[in-house]
């Protein structure tokens, strides 16, 4: 089961990684499993102010039906490693209305947490 969470937090990295044109000191990426075995994903986009509708999370909330099961990976444009990607209040509320299961999230290289939503 590890295994599996890791391959879709590296889908997600790699999603992430598609934006290495922006600036940003990191990218985000989303990937889920939806009930039906289709892998979608989303990454963040740019903004110039605070807004949930360019996070990855949000945006993949557009693409999952009810169950889902959501991986979110922030890569660090410095060393292409794995940061802290837990999602916000607001893109964590947007996915329990979307019935989401479970959303696993990077914390660092090697770790990862867990929200039961």
């Amino acid at each position: 089961m590890r295994r599996k969470i890791w391959n879709y937090l590296e889908i997600a990295g790699r999603t992430a990684s598609k934006r290495k044109h922006d600036q940003r000191a990191y990218w985000l990426g989303a990937a889920a499993e939806r009930s039906d075995g289709v892998i979608v994903t989303s990454c963040n986009g740019p903004s110039i102010k605070r807004a949930r509708e360019v996070h990855a999370e949000y945006r993949l909330s557009k693409k999952l039906d009810y169950g889902a099961t959501v991986y979110v990976a922030r890569v660090r444009a410095l060393d292409g490693k794995f940061g802290n990607a837990k999602p916000c209040k607001s893109c964590e509320n947007v996915l329990r209305a979307r019935k989401v299961k479970k959303v696993y999230y990077t914390i660092g290289p090697n770790e990862f947490g867990v929200l039961y939503l």
